[in-house]
């Protein structure tokens, strides 16, 4: 996709959120001819997740040196993060086979305390998940205005780094609710 914010009709910003991106999206999806739909589509789920948001906004406006793939080191906060949200999938997994493979009431009884267990300890992930792409989030509008103030390449690397967080978080946030899913009773 060329440029998804010009698709919908919206100025290109990092800080952009779901209710606006809807609405650009259903406004221009009122006048679409069918051949123009397939792009509306392609925009909005480029600009949806704000990882995928960032990276194309870099795609369409950064310079060539800002684009070039490099490593982010993680913090040793997202380490940690990473390793509650590791710990918490390698305890569903086991029990979550255990369950499955259970072949009576009474078996799949015995495990409802540890699964109850393993499902505190991934909602306990969750909510750090959550609170850690919440504090990504707010960076957004400080960097758009720093892009806005055309500040040269600095403001482009940390973009890069917060785009590569915001897909890390969103991406073990994907396997966190996975886990949780999969731990419902029923």
């Amino acid at each position: 996709m060329d440029n998804a914010f010009a698709a919908l009709g919206l100025e290109p910003r990092l800080s952009l959120d779901e209710e606006s991106i809807r609405a650009a999206y259903l406004e221009r999806s009122k006048t679409a001819l069918e051949d123009d739909q397939q792009v509306l589509n392609e925009a909005l789920q480029l600009l949806l997740p704000p990882d995928r948001r960032v990276k194309h906004l870099m795609d369409i406006s950064a310079p060539a040196e800002a684009k070039a793939w490099r490593t982010v080191p993680l913090s040793d906060d997202y380490m940690r993060l990473f390793g509650v949200v590791g710990n918490a999938r390698q305890q569903a997994d086991p029990i979550l086979k255990k369950a499955e493979t259970s072949q009576s009431a009474l078996a799949r009884a015995l495990l409802a305390p540890q699964i109850l267990k393993v499902r505190d300890q991934a909602e306990e992930a969750a909510s750090q998940l959550e609170s850690a792409l919440e504090s990504e989030l707010t960076k957004l509008p400080d960097l758009d205005a720093k892009l806005a103030g055309g500040q040269a390449s600095a403001p482009w690397s940390e973009v890069a780094e917060v785009q590569a967080r915001l897909a890390y978080l969103l991406k073990w946030q994907a396997q966190i609710r996975e886990s949780l899913m999969r731990l419902q009773p029923g």
